[in-house]
């Protein structure tokens, strides 16, 4: 899969002359997973399932039943990939004064490289970004 690199804003990352960066591979398949993350199941009308609304849990109020649904969550979106090992899925949720944090962590079917995604979920926004 081939797709235009995004920046930190989602907006294109252009080159020095102007055209737009491409990517593809993992690095592709990686900034489709960081903004289906983002964003809200029906956010596309040609998959309704597409999307995580995670923003959902953004007034929640901090308890187990809470914490373990947006475990699930996280883990049923990365087990629709085919791309992802399922038994390589790790979930870790915990509560911030004013945010809620999901950690993630997973590997490729044919890479052996562990990937792992912050997911920060303010009041108003999600936040995706890469864990080096």
């Amino acid at each position: 899969m081939i797709d235009l690199r995004l920046d930190n804003t989602n907006q294109l990352q252009l080159q020095t002359n102007g055209d737009c960066t491409l990517i593809s591979g993992s690095e592709s398949f990686l900034q489709m997973l960081r903004l289906e993350a983002a964003s809200a199941e029906g956010d596309l009308w040609y998959d309704l399932e597409w999307g995580w609304s995670l923003l959902d849990f953004a007034q929640a109020v901090q308890d187990d039943l809470t914490t373990l649904e947006i475990e699930q969550r996280c883990r049923t979106k990365l087990e629709a990939h085919e791309e992802i090992a399922v038994d390589s899925i790790q979930v870790t949720v915990s509560w911030e004064e004013s945010a809620i944090t999901a950690a993630l962590a997973f590997r490729l079917l044919d890479d052996d490289e562990l990937y792992r995604l912050g997911i920060n979920i303010g009041r108003t926004e999600i936040e995706v970004i890469d864990i080096d």
